[in-house]
């Protein structure tokens, strides 16, 4: 293992635009300020049906959940600005909702989603079959196809109707939480699930604060034996809740109960859950947990480590996910200990009001978009603009959805306009576009006159308005601050600015401000806009105020090292695609199937393979760019058709240096060949593969990728995740990859792993992830995630195995990271030798006794030598 060099620090840019398949590296806008959650942003999937009393149903489950939650932290937190964003298809009687800005369905906190299908009776949810996947309520029915993958296990496993998805850990944010409308308008569940204002708290406790369920989830222990009492108890939190034991028998199907222990194991008899009374004499005196079952009436407090009141003692003993992977900390400790609460942050507060304030915005039906591209003279070194332009006419030229507008402005220390807003619909609209792409470079960069010039633009082309300025109202019960009697008052959120024209600015520069005008200056006017703003930085890291101005705007940071092995660029621009559509059912389109690029010396090539599964075959390109001379492509398809420059589906372009196979028609399903030579002297040559759905209404494989920080002391490590999806469905059995491009421009492949172990918290979830630490070199690293993988496409879940399944594959972007040496401190001796321990075990399990022998049989997953990396020596 390499040595530590220096101490140094880590920042963070997740993946881009983050996608409608969820993905993981999602930032949220929400800040607690003065006690109060700002910035939440609730969207209705497109799935549900026109429905304005929805709408109301929502506001409502907020205004009592934002009371719950006040007393749940100790008067320490309230909901207060929620935005709910409903969907493009719903009418808009009497100009009920005011025109979205920057607000998209992709950056939603939570979703409001159509029922699960078919969803869970009540009867079903009371039995208690439980998922053992992303974090949920209780008692949420789950369903697995019945087709097997090549490891033997089920590809999909189907969408509870609450959960929030959060893979990072304990004690991290999640990425967003997903509400089924029956959760919210179904009084039958209600009884069984609890009251939507309380579901809405437990899940925000995963999203916000990292915590995790303290009830037993299926294929987790149910039951351990409490040095407490000294018998077999329940997962619960706390040991006070009390219930029975039922299991469902597997010959009649009927639900019965567990009377007496297996006289061969000394346990339950497998199937026996813990059923707690939600109501009755024997939830007297009960608070806690929230984490566990809050359809437990008296439940209002999470667990916490005061020993003197054991109506809310943490139960260190039980073997929940929480204490797995919390190591055993209560809910509460967890949660005073995030940003929200320590150091004193946002301290009791008496006599609030609870009540939220509501915006509700519509979704557009298109999107407006601003290409700001750096011209100074820097851009001219190490090929930068070239890499730009062939990114973006690529972006252009196959990816911008017809109705998106989009316009075009040059900078370096001044500002062109290039191209008003303009629906690209043609092939020649997008051709004369990529026409106008600068070919030169110089003078400074004056990365703050690149954006106030296109917030103008888009302030000049900005649509009429379809809604007038609006403004909601909405009463609450009291107010410390408020002049009005105690009992009612009204509180008032204007929608936006009456100036604001909504849009993205996507600004393309090498990341350095030279004109020495201060970037933070641009952020009043491009928030008075309502302008999203990201970055596309070449060469190198982004200054720490793109950064801010990125993540103050609800825009993104790419970075692209410019390394001749890197596809960063390209690979952001088919992130925004995955991620910006305004509508949830619409797919992106183009899908990335394979994305590299390698330095080639004379004669080199690259040759291999790709595959086109059947959900594909639409629009079907095969891109490559080069830096000098034209290399020698040619593509085989299944049949054997064979394509290159002597066909007419070869096209050229040599002011771009670009070269494009568009396979007409419908693209063969299957393994596809490919062969790139090199004909010149050494060069970089990078090509992508990309394909549309063949039908609108089909769900394809969809994959996103991330990166989070797990510390800043040596080692340091980084977790990457990389998450498969279908619909709303995850896609497990897959072989996931992650390539890791060092400062050194050598690459490091990364198996992701999706088995409960090591940095992976649940199994079987389609979220695949590892541990990463091989960062000791200052510089930039840049990771790209590829999975391949055989995946049943047939809708129902009891279709049988179809000999047509092809192989998967897709790649995508998930970040970087930067590391920057501080040579003022030098590694202590301690960072010598072996720096990195294995992981935490974390599912250690007696699997066996005998009394006779005297001996326990234990069972654990093998963490690894260096976190989970290696084979550990005893």
């Amino acid at each position: 293992m390499a040595k530590a060099r220096a101490l140094v620090t880590a920042t963070f840019c997740l993946a881009l635009f983050v996608s409608a398949s969820e993905g993981l590296s999602r930032p949220s806008s929400i800040v607690l300020e003065n006690n109060e959650f700002k910035h939440i942003l609730v969207a209705i999937n497109d799935n549900v049906a026109d429905d304005p009393t929805l709408v109301q149903t929502i506001k409502d489950t907020f205004t009592k959940a934002s009371a719950f939650l006040y007393a749940a932290t100790n008067q320490r937190a309230v909901f207060r600005d929620v935005t709910i964003l409903v969907p493009s298809t719903w009418s808009n009687n009497n100009n009920a909702y005011a025109k979205a800005t920057s607000q998209v369905f992709n950056d939603a906190d939570i979703i409001i989603t159509a029922p699960a299908s078919p969803p869970p009776s009540p009867d079903d949810v009371h039995i208690g079959k439980r998922s053992s996947g992303v974090q949920g309520s209780p008692y949420f029915h789950k369903r697995r196809s019945t087709r097997s993958s090549d490891s033997g296990q089920s590809p999909f496993v189907h969408r509870q109707p609450a959960m929030t998805k959060a893979y990072a850990g304990c004690g991290h944010q999640g990425i967003r939480i997903i509400l089924g409308t029956d959760v919210l308008t179904d009084r039958r569940l209600a009884g069984s699930l609890g009251p939507p204002e309380k579901i809405l708290v437990h899940e925000w406790a995963h999203f916000r604060w990292g915590v995790f369920d303290e009830y037993a989830l299926e294929a987790e222990p149910q039951f351990y034996f409490s040095p407490s009492t000294g018998d077999l108890e329940g997962v619960r939190c706390t040991e006070l809740i009390k219930g029975i034991l039922t299991r469902t028998d597997p010959a009649t199907g009927k639900r019965e109960y567990c009377r007496a222990l297996d006289p061969n194991t000394g346990l339950w008899p497998v199937g026996c859950h813990f059923m707690p009374y939600p109501a009755g004499p024997y939830v007297a005196g009960l608070e806690a947990s929230i984490m566990d079952h809050v359809n437990i009436k008296p439940i209002s407090k999470f667990c916490n480590d005061n020993s003197s009141n054991n109506a809310t003692k943490h139960n260190y003993d039980a073997p929940s996910r929480h204490n797995r992977l919390c190591a055993h900390r209560s809910t509460w400790d967890v949660i005073s200990s995030s940003q929200d609460f320590s150091n004193e942050a946002n301290p009791t507060r008496s006599g609030m009001d609870t009540a939220p304030i509501f915006d509700v915005v519509q979704a557009g039906t298109s999107r407006r978009l601003v290409l700001a591209l750096d011209t100074s003279q820097s851009m001219g070194d190490d090929e930068k603009l070239t890499r730009m332009k062939q990114a973006v006419a690529t972006f252009i030229q196959e990816g911008v959805a017809p109705a998106t507008e989009v316009g075009l402005t040059t900078f370096s220390d001044d500002s062109q306009v290039k191209r008003a807003l303009q629906a690209l619909n043609t092939t020649h609209d997008r051709q004369s576009f990529a026409d106008d792409l600068p070919d030169t470079e110089s003078g400074a960069t004056d990365i703050t006159l690149a954006l106030t010039s296109a917030a103008k633009l888009l302030q000049i082309s900005k649509p009429t308005p379809e809604t007038p300025e609006a403004k909601t109202t909405i009463s609450s019960s009291s107010s410390t601050n408020s002049s009005l009697p105690p009992s009612r008052h009204s509180r008032e959120l204007p929608t936006r600015s009456r100036h604001a024209s909504g849009g993205h600015v996507v600004v393309v520069t090498d990341g350095r401000e030279t004109s020495g005008t201060k970037l933070t200056s641009a952020l009043p006017v491009l928030r008075s806009a309502s302008v999203a703003v990201s970055f596309v930085v070449l060469g190198g890291p982004p200054q720490p105020e793109l950064e801010h101005l990125a993540y103050n705007t609800g825009g993104r940071v790419y970075c692209d090292s410019n390394l001749h092995s890197s596809t960063a660029a390209t690979d952001a621009f088919f992130t925004m695609l995955q991620s910006s559509s305004t509508t949830p059912s619409a797919t992106p389109t183009p899908i990335q199937i394979l994305s590299q690029a390698e330095g080639l010396s004379q004669h080199g090539s690259l040759d291999g393979y790709f595959s086109i599964d059947e959900d594909l075959g639409s629009k079907t390109a095969f891109l490559v760019a080069y830096d000098v001379m034209v290399p020698e492509v040619s593509v085989r398809s299944p049949s054997g058709r064979v394509y290159s420059h002597i066909y007419p589906e070869y096209s050229l372009d040599h002011r771009l240096q670009m070269a494009k196979i568009a396979i007409p028609g419908t693209a063969e399903s299957g393994r596809w060949w490919y062969k790139i030579t090199n004909p010149a002297g050494y060069q970089r040559i990078s090509f992508l593969v990309i394909s549309s759905p063949v039908r609108t209404t089909s769900h394809p494989v969809l994959m996103s990728g991330t990166l989070i920080q797990k510390k800043q002391t040596l080692p340091l490590t980084m977790h990457i995740f990389a998450e498969v999806t279908r619909g709303d469905n995850p896609v497990i059995g897959m072989r996931v990859t992650a390539l890791v491009t060092m400062p050194d421009g050598s690459l490091e492949n990364v198996a992701l792993m999706d088995n409960g172990a090591g940095a992976d918290i649940v199994e079987n979830d389609g979220v695949y992830s590892r541990y990463f630490s091989k960062l000791s070199d200052p510089g930039l690293y840049t990771v790209r995630v590829a999975a391949t993988g055989h995946v049943d496409h047939k809708a129902a879940d009891t279709a049988p195995i179809d000999p047509r399944d092809v192989f998967v594959q897709r790649s995508v972007s998930a970040g970087y990271v930067v590391i920057t040496p501080n040579n003022k401190t030098k590694p202590s001796p301690a960072h010598a030798g072996d720096r990195e321990a294995p992981v935490r075990i974390s599912d250690l399990r007696v699997v066996k006794t005998s009394s006779k022998n005297r001996t326990v049989m234990l069972s654990w997953r093998a963490s690894g030598d260096d976190t989970d990396r290696d084979t550990g020596n005893c």
